[in-house]
């Protein structure tokens, strides 16, 4: 298996897939966050915290030296998707299915002198 895969919109049934023949680089951990927090601090040095939204799951891909027939696909798959507005399939290096939105504008300049080469990062945010 290749890492990593998209599938839109599952595995089992896409419309489209994505699997690179370069892996991406080290960084793919999921970070955990509670990005809606309102911290407050009053006169008297407590500490308020009041939750206003629900946990969030993000993977950073960062790809370097992605052939031209990747990243040609890989627009395609972003189009496909467009953006954020519909979720997809994202298999992990351990094969774990994760259905995630992608939150990042599609940025893959070249690299290079052969201008052949690109490099990128996809921020993905788990449903």
């Amino acid at each position: 298996m290749s890492y990593p895969e998209f599938h839109y919109p599952t595995r089992q049934s896409p419309t489209i897939s994505w699997l690179p023949s370069l892996g991406h680089q080290p960084g793919a951990e999921p970070v955990t966050d509670y990005p809606n927090q309102i911290v407050q601090e009053t006169a008297g040095n407590t500490l308020r915290i009041q939750e206003k939204g629900i946990k969030r799951q993000t993977y950073t891909l960062q790809f370097v030296g992605l052939s031209k027939a990747d990243k040609d696909s890989l627009q395609i798959f972003f189009e496909t998707i467009k953006k954020s507005l519909n979720s997809f399939e994202f298999i992990d290096r351990d094969g774990q299915s994760h259905t995630v939105h992608w939150m990042n504008a599609f940025e893959f300049p070249t690299i290079g002198m052969d201008g052949l080469h690109y490099s990128g990062e996809i921020v993905l945010r788990k449903v």
